[in-house]
């Protein structure tokens, strides 16, 4: 590798529409990385979802995300375990 890429994957949306919540993810760096996203709802429970590089690689630079969410969206956050070496972690967590 001879490049000066950096990895920079963040939430740019989170929107409630009926019961199901639109999460909108946004690319703003030049290294493609899969995006381990884990969702936390009102009433506590979380679940992991997985956008895999494939998606960044077709050149996509934005997804939206539809999951279900009779209770709410709480808190979503982009790499949980910080796996991956993002440049800018402040864009990577979205809160109520």
């Amino acid at each position: 590798y001879y490049e000066t890429w950096v990895l920079d994957q963040s939430i740019a949306e989170v929107n409630r529409t009926g019961n199901s919540t639109e999460i909108v993810i946004e690319d703003l760096g030049k290294v493609p990385m899969p995006v381990h996203l884990e969702i936390t709802y009102t009433n506590g429970t979380t679940t992991r979802e997985l956008v895999e590089v494939d998606y960044w690689l077709d050149g996509h630079r934005t997804k939206v995300l539809t999951v279900p969410s009779r209770s709410g969206v709480r808190r979503v956050e982009i790499d949980p375990d910080t796996h991956f070496p993002d440049i800018n972690r402040s864009n990577n967590v979205w809160e109520r």
